[in-house]
């Protein structure tokens, strides 16, 4: 075989590496719940209720209390659940893939997010645990868009590249810009803040509901 079948064939199979690479990141069910109600109120409360539980549950080394809730919130449902210390955020956690019941996805997602805080380095302090305030978004209507010029305002913006996955949710940047959102997701994926442009990323959209809990 002379050199230029094998530069060809090289060619070849590092694309193929890239194409599995970035279909074993994109999650198989790249569709969250089209057709199940919007949260209520307390719904929302319910869920922030269960992820308090589950905070001060590990401030005290004890196994989170079981929570009876009602149908809506058995629903597996994508949620994030974000952890804040002075208005900082400082821990979050999510799973996109085969979700668990919402509130089984609270209370878990919260321990998470406390053990692999993702988005700042080193486990949350006791101390910083007991100022935290918490905020969950549970994630509907998943869309594969082209690039930052189609994706809507207030939508969470989810990329994958190689075997990397990260979100950002709407309020994790100061601006409206789509391109901040994307570029602030890299960033702290730990990739270039430009990686989003390149065709070997993939960048999904999703619906937001949001609630957080406000300190007294």
């Amino acid at each position: 075989m002379g050199p230029i079948y094998q530069a060809i064939n090289k060619i070849t199979l590092a694309a193929l590496l890239g194409l599995v690479c970035l279909m074993a990141a994109i999650p198989a069910g790249a569709q969250a719940p089209t057709n199940v109600p919007r949260l209520s109120g307390p719904q929302k409360q319910t869920l922030l209720l269960i992820a308090r539980e589950s905070l001060e549950a590990n401030l005290e080394g004890r196994a989170a209390r079981e929570a009876t809730v009602e149908p809506r919130l058995m629903v597996p449902q994508p949620l994030v659940v974000s952890i804040f210390v002075d208005g900082e955020l400082r821990a979050r956690a999510w799973r996109l893939r085969a979700p668990q019941p919402l509130y089984l996805e609270a209370r878990d997602l919260t321990f998470q997010a406390i053990d692999n805080p993702k988005v700042t380095q080193g486990r949350l302090r006791s101390d910083e645990l007991m100022r935290a305030e918490l905020s969950i978004a549970v994630l509907t209507n998943y869309a594969r868009v082209k690039d930052d010029r189609d994706v809507p305002r207030k939508s969470a913006v989810i990329i994958y590249h190689g075997f990397t996955e990260w979100l950002a949710l709407p309020h994790d940047v100061r601006s409206d810009r789509a391109a901040d959102l994307l570029s602030y997701a890299s960033e702290q994926a730990g990739l270039r803040p430009n990686i989003w442009l390149l065709p070997q990323t993939a960048i999904f959209i999703a619906d937001v509901e949001e609630s957080r809990e406000t300190q007294p």
